[in-house]
């Protein structure tokens, strides 16, 4: 199984039309910002391309909570939720992107 920096890796290799769907190959711009974020995040996290030209990665591993981080070459967006507690942001930069990580992991 590849871990999350070589998933990454593999990314960049997809060229145009990746996903059968017209997708656009990844910046470089995406694939380094995801990578740096890598060395934030746990191995549990998951992470997949998207069609819009981004990487997101995925953390679903605690009950009752959920992030989503969307790279993309100009900014982050995030998604999370913890029990009642809901937040959906676009053009988030990357000091508070770790500050929802570390709030994932917290109990």
């Amino acid at each position: 199984m590849l871990n999350l920096s070589d998933r990454i890796d593999y990314f960049a290799g997809f060229g145009e039309n990746w996903n059968g769907y017209g997708a656009s190959a990844l910046p470089v711009s995406v694939i380094h910002k995801a990578k740096d974020l890598v060395e934030h995040l746990p191995d549990k996290a998951k992470v997949f391309p998207t069609a819009q030209s981004s990487i997101q990665f995925e953390l679903d591993y605690l009950p009752g909570k959920y992030l989503e981080i969307e790279v993309f070459p100009e900014s982050y967006s995030i998604f999370f939720e913890s029990g009642l507690s809901r937040e959906d942001r676009d053009e988030v930069g990357y000091d508070a992107i770790l500050e929802r990580i570390k709030a994932y992991d917290a109990q």
